[in-house]
């Protein structure tokens, strides 16, 4: 059955954005907005209130996490069909969010769409997956992994990404929202998860794209992948009852070895940040 496109809200989380997020707000057209600034100190809210005048800026004292965060901005969003949760370093191309949109209306149990990604250069980017499992993890790890191939045309997936996600209310609702447990990374991949047990489908759009200039927002490397290993765990405990964990702290722990050996500074403190993520 295919229904009437359901109107849409968009709701962008920013922190330390302020050099990417004019381009993000103006390329979502004039949908109802709500960015919601996690203390950047730099300026973010004013770039936001100026590139669009009508959003509701939410000015929040601390950041506690994405999944909050993006929470509070789907409650002071309007009541629409739908929800885009947008990064503020990712631009929608032209036509993009009505891709995504009619992807949406195609299916009555289709509840997560997200598009194909480029990177500023034009080179994709991964777009969607399989679910992790304790194997694929490891296989990931140890770089013994096959990325998934850019898709021609539409397709139901496991999970995708989550610089543009696109959720229907409904769906959204059931779920209680993202799993605010997660401060930065896995919460997409756990809200998929979730709503393909709850029977809903995920799908992923190709003719929708997204410039992503990943990891814009982030310039701490070392505090970046302490939060990955930190989601990557609580994924693991939440949907595998953590198994795996262990050979992938020893994993990791032989790595910060070799880089100790060898004198790599850089690689071992992201070795000893992840081994800190991991035992959260």
């Amino acid at each position: 059955m295919v229904e009437a496109r359901p109107d849409c809200a968009v709701v962008v989380v920013s922190h330390r954005s302020s050099a990417t997020l004019a381009a993000c707000l103006g390329s979502v057209g004039d949908r109802p907005l709500v960015v919601v600034d996690s203390a950047s100190r730099d300026g973010s809210a004013q770039v936001a209130r100026r590139a669009r005048p009508d959003a509701l800026v939410l000015e929040l004292a601390t950041n506690e996490g994405y999944a909050r965060a993006a929470n509070l901005g789907v409650r002071a969003a309007p009541a629409t069909g739908a929800v885009l949760l947008l990064n503020p370093d990712a631009v929608l191309l032209e036509g993009a969010l009505d891709a995504m949109l009619a992807a949406l209306a195609r299916r009555d149990d289709a509840g997560v769409v997200g598009p194909a990604y480029l990177s500023p250069l034009g080179r994709p980017l991964l777009a969607w997956g399989e679910f992790p499992t304790p194997s694929r993890v490891l296989a990931r790890t140890l770089r013994v992994h096959r990325r998934p191939a850019p898709a021609r045309h539409a397709r139901r997936v496991d999970h995708v990404t989550g610089a543009a996600l696109l959720v229907r209310r409904r769906c959204l609702d059931a779920l209680g929202g993202l799993d605010e447990g997660y401060f930065l990374y896995f919460e997409e991949t756990d809200l998929c998860r979730r709503a393909a047990t709850a029977g809903w489908e995920v799908w992923h759009e190709p003719l929708a794209r997204v410039v992503h200039a990943v990891g814009a927002s982030s310039s701490d490397e070392t505090a970046r992948r302490r939060r990955f290993a930190e989601g990557q765990a609580r994924y693991l405990r939440r949907h595998h009852g953590g198994a795996g964990l262990d050979a992938l702290r020893a994993l990791w722990r032989l790595r910060e070895l070799r880089y100790r050996l060898q004198g790599r500074e850089a690689k071992r403190l992201a070795a000893r940040a992840t081994l800190a993520g991991l035992a959260g």
